[in-house]
């Protein structure tokens, strides 16, 4: 004899269910078939307020968990003031992607790496360039052929310390004194090009002067032989040195007809210290 799994009542070993839990589990059946549609409906709800129950569940523990990781986070029934906050720490992204996924609540989420460099990235070549250095003055090429009235002046105007050439450099060239002036202006090269309309064989006086750059003293001298080009740094810094204001006059040339092309190298004088002069 065994029990009813149910009631308790003895029963043979051939049946699993009494006479009278046999016909109350019939008729259980027959009205959950009778009213399917209701049963189904009982089934949902059961199912929502399950889920809904999860979610609470879930936000109390991950609220849990917040308040462990830092404890300067209020509870709901704390009115007690905040602390001072701490300093933020620095987060450097991960090329990786974290999430969490609760089975039932919603479908798993795509795991997409993190953008690792920039959108605009530098060249690496590029960035690593130094500057293109200046190189010395040079004296520039005997220009062309001229009329039979010109007179062409051209040369080079440079510093005579770095022996750099003078970028922007306005000349301006007189003749005989007169008011009239003729300017030219030095290219990147510091190279000049002026074209004086002589129509006499005299002897004619040009006035040469300048605009001098910030950093350079009032007036130029004439480049002459030897070059200050070719002197060495020291020669250099003596000539800066025993320079006087009498010699930074404009230049004064004498031209006539047999002189077409007049070749006339400048040379400014930078504005330094002694002490940085002796220092370099």
């Amino acid at each position: 004899m065994v029990p009813c799994p149910r009631c308790g009542e003895p029963l043979d070993l051939d049946q699993g269910w009494c006479q009278h839990c046999r016909s109350e589990r019939l008729r259980w059946l027959t009205v959950l078939l009778k009213f399917g549609g209701l049963g189904l409906l009982i089934v949902l709800a059961l199912g929502l307020w399950q889920r809904q129950a999860v979610e609470e569940a879930w936000t109390e523990f991950t609220a849990q968990i917040d308040q462990a990781r830092n404890p300067h986070i209020r509870g709901v029934n704390d009115n007690a003031p905040l602390p001072s906050p701490a300093p933020s720490p620095v987060v450097v992204p991960i090329a990786t992607s974290t999430f969490v996924f609760i089975a039932g609540l919603s479908d798993p989420p795509i795991a997409r790496p993190l953008r690792t460099t920039p959108r605009h990235a530098q060249d690496p070549a590029s960035a690593a360039e130094p500057p293109a250095e200046v190189p010395n003055a040079t004296p520039p090429p005997e220009p062309g052929p001229i009329t039979a009235d010109e007179r062409r002046f051209y040369g080079v105007v440079y510093d005579a310390l770095t022996l750099k050439p003078v970028a922007g450099a306005r000349l301006s060239f007189t003749m005989n004194g007169n008011e009239h002036a003729l300017i030219a202006t030095t290219n990147a090269r510091g190279h000049y090009q002026a074209d004086l309309f002589i129509n006499t064989v005299d002897r004619v006086a040009v006035s040469i002067s300048i605009k001098v750059p910030p950093g350079y003293r009032d007036g130029l001298i004439e480049d002459k032989d030897p070059p200050v080009r070719e002197r060495v740094l020291s020669a250099r810094r003596r000539l800066i040195e025993e320079t006087s204001p009498d010699e930074l006059e404009p230049v004064l040339v004498y031209v006539h007809d047999a002189h077409r092309l007049v070749a006339l190298d400048l040379v400014l004088i930078p504005v330094i210290q002694r002490a940085k002069m002796s220092a370099e």
